[in-house]
């Protein structure tokens, strides 16, 4: 199975099993057209490669990359970023709520900061536009 489809399949389990549990997930988002798409942490790759690179997917409601998988929420624009209310989890971690905040340094060059997660340090990740 290829990673992509191993990310669609864990959000789908995601969205049912919160369906299920009676959950209710925060109000969709709607990420803008020109940050949606693949971007890679090394330039000229976007493939992954374990520990190397990484290739974070957007689209308009959710994001993600090697084992972490964010829905987003409500978004506040501010000059340059982008800070969305998220529900997130990463490998067998259970879905808790943060903040994911986008922040655009170049026409091809975000930078992603997952906020309020214990299993991740609270620091920017930079990526390149595939």
């Amino acid at each position: 199975m290829q990673p992509r489809d191993r990310y669609q399949l864990r959000q789908f389990v995601f969205f049912s099993l919160l369906g299920l549990l009676g959950c209710h997930a925060p109000a969709l988002a709607e990420v803008p057209a020109e940050w949606q798409g693949k971007w890679s942490s090394h330039s000229g790759r976007c493939e992954p490669v374990s520990g190397e690179v990484e290739v974070l997917t957007i689209t308009a409601a959710d994001l993600g990359f090697y084992e972490v998988g964010c829905e987003l929420g409500k978004a506040t624009r501010s000059g340059k970023s982008l800070r969305f209310d998220a529900r997130c989890y990463k490998g067998g971690s259970p879905v808790t709520p943060g903040k994911v905040v986008l922040r655009r340094h170049a026409a091809k060059e975000i930078d992603l900061t997952l906020e309020g997660f214990s299993w991740i340090a609270a620091k920017p990740q930079r990526f390149q536009r595939c």
